[in-house]
């Protein structure tokens, strides 16, 4: 039952890191980006969004 649980939970958390991909720009590359990579990207795009919406 636990193994269950905690394969569903790392399931879970690898689609939010899929669903976050989609969202987040990857520039040139088409390689699939690592969670760390992707944490990276996410935080810099929305410091970037911020920035244009003039939000600090």
């Amino acid at each position: 039952r636990r193994n269950e649980r905690e394969r569903n939970r790392v399931k879970q958390v690898n689609l939010g890191f899929d669903r976050l991909r989609e969202h987040v720009p990857q520039g040139r590359s088409n390689k699939k980006l690592s969670k760390v990579d992707t944490l990276k990207a996410a935080v810099t795009y929305i410091q970037q969004l911020r920035q244009v919406l003039g939000i600090s």
